[in-house]
């Protein structure tokens, strides 16, 4: 059962530029409503085991067109069942406006698609039987172990990997805000780990098209299931190499404020969203790796 995601607020905004330093950075106030309401329509949800609510791991990039005077979310039209419908099956819902994912996760997707189709060949060659390939048939002809618990392919990952169409659509508009959101901050040991083959550091580079109109958020900090009282200097590491990866390499200021963290806000909160800047002074802002 598809269920729309725990955010409400519909709205079309206007979302300010300001120029500081030289370099063009949004409105944070300005920025809330507009995650909000790619939140509103996009935020999947579905029944895992004891039919508890899980709301997964996902990512979407909207390219936010311009018009009059705005940049006007009324103006992307994609519908959030549509979107929903696609991710939740384990595809990744792709279009002249949108791309989304979330998290293939192993043994999740036994609950959120074991009727969609399996993106992993490598582990199907290794499992008997022939026909469709479904993760429920997986579960059923793979040799047991086969599959390494918690074996994932990132939300924000698989996203970036079908940005063609959107690539394709500001060739033609130049003036579309592009907003990279991914629910959880960049993981620092896979998703900004420069010897992990699933890292994002240079496919996120594709975001340096929409020309300075681009913004990297996310809304939770990344938790791993293990406790370590030095997380928050890895995921402070972790955001200034994803800042190191968006920044703007034609810039004339040459100063702190350029590393590309003035890209990166953290928005959150209920029913009130709030978005906070990543960059203070040149350095991570505190809260955009640990709350308090």
């Amino acid at each position: 059962m598809t269920m729309a995601g725990p955010y409400w607020v519909s709205v079309a905004v206007v979302v300010l530029m300001i120029v500081t330093n030289g370099e063009t950075v949004i409105d944070p106030n300005q920025l809330a409503p507009i995650v909000q309401e790619i939140l509103n329509k996009y935020t999947p949800s579905y029944k895992g085991e004891n039919n508890i609510i899980r709301f997964p791991m996902f990512s979407v990039a909207v390219s936010v067109p311009y018009n009059e005077g705005k940049f006007d979310m009324s103006k992307v039209t994609d519908s959030g069942e549509a979107v929903r419908k696609k991710i939740l099956n384990c595809d990744v819902y792709q279009s002249d406006r949108v791309v989304a994912a979330t998290v293939l996760k192993w043994p999740n997707v036994l609950y959120q698609c074991p009727d969609g189709d399996v993106h992993w060949p490598e582990i199907w060659k290794r499992c008997r039987g022939k026909g469709r390939k479904t993760w429920a048939v997986v579960r059923d002809k793979c040799p047991e172990n086969e599959i390494g618990m918690g074996e994932a392919d990132h939300a924000e990952f698989r996203t970036l990997q079908h940005f063609e169409l959107l690539l394709a659509t500001i060739t033609k508009s130049k003036t579309d805000l592009m907003v990279f959101y991914v629910r959880d901050s960049p993981c620092d040991r896979t998703c900004t780990n420069p010897g992990n083959d699933r890292r994002i550091l240079e496919s996120i580079k594709q975001i340096k098209k929409w020309k300075n109109n681009y913004v990297v958020v996310f809304s939770n900090i990344f938790r791993p299931d293990n406790n370590n009282n030095n997380r928050e200097n890895e995921l402070r590491e972790s955001l200034e190499r994803l800042g190191g990866a968006i920044a703007d390499q034609g810039s004339k200021v040459k100063d702190k404020s350029s590393n590309g963290l003035q890209n990166i806000f953290r928005c959150y909160g209920q029913p009130q969203m709030k978005c906070i800047s990543c960059n203070t002074n040149g350095a991570v802002a505190h809260k955009c790796v640990a709350d308090g």
